[in-house]
């Protein structure tokens, strides 16, 4: 029975929906006027003569509009081949223009005053060992022409004399000898004889000769006595002290001349 009710109410709302929009319709087209077209009557039998430029006129007016052409519009370059190509001619660019590092200087370690007194102490002694070679030289030539004979020495020589017919020079860089003149201690005590003898020694920071032994290179005397007596002597010699300093070697020579 319910159903019944509701089909007949769908029908009767869907004819007054179409009725009124059959009245909405009829409203629409009634109050739309048709246009009329306006008729130019025109006598019989007379004809003006139109100006053929009006007629042009009227011709082109009536001709209908040419349609406007589309132009194709230019292609954009593409945004992403710029983006990309961009960053690599800034960083060329940047390559180009980034300086080169400035080195800096080194900067030199200062000179204490503790090493430029060093430095002035052992060029004080260069000088002095210079200066006694130089001496060394003179009187070694002197000895020579005397009849002595003269060895050169190894290294920087040091100084010569002669006293009864020995002659005494040493090498040891840097060291003077204290006391009897300067010269290496005499050797005593030994057979006449006529050669070179060459000793080395070792020389402590107090200026002490620690060690002394005959050395074969340079030495052609093989009187025992002769070699003992110029140990002896290279024992007795004594060099200017070098506090703090390390053992020193050097050498001491003697030439015998006596017959």
């Amino acid at each position: 029975m319910l159903r019944n009710r509701l089909i007949a109410l769908a029908l009767t709302l869907t004819l007054h929906l179409i009725g009124f929009g059959l009245l909405f319709w009829l409203t629409l087209s009634s109050s739309v006027k048709p246009r009329t077209k306006e008729i130019t009557l025109v006598p019989v039998g007379v004809l003006e003569e139109i100006p053929s430029q009006e007629v042009a006129t009227a011709a082109v007016a009536s001709s209908p509009a040419p349609e406007s052409v589309a132009r194709p519009m230019a292609k954009k370059p593409q945004a992403s081949t710029l983006s990309q190509e961009e960053p690599l001619v800034a960083d060329k660019r940047a390559e180009k223009t980034v300086p080169s590092p400035t080195p800096k200087p080194v900067e030199q370690p200062k000179e204490t005053a503790e090493e430029r007194r060093e430095r002035e102490a052992k060029k004080a002694q260069e000088e002095e060992q210079r200066r006694r070679d130089e001496i060394n030289r003179k009187v070694v030539g002197a000895f020579g022409k005397g009849g002595s004979k003269k060895q050169e020495q190894n290294g920087a020589e040091g100084n010569a004399t002669q006293g009864k017919n020995v002659g005494a020079g040493f090498s040891l860089a840097g060291r003077s000898i204290t006391g009897n003149g300067g010269m290496p201690a005499r050797p005593t005590g030994f057979r006449p004889t006529r050669g070179t003898v060459v000793v080395r020694i070792v020389v402590n920071d107090e200026g002490r000769v620690i060690e002394a032994t005959e050395r074969l290179k340079g030495t052609n005397i093989t009187d025992p006595a002769t070699l003992q007596a110029a140990v002896r002597a290279a024992r007795a010699t004594r060099f200017n002290a070098q506090p703090g300093a390390a053992d020193q070697e050097g050498t001491i020579t003697y030439h015998f001349d006596i017959q």
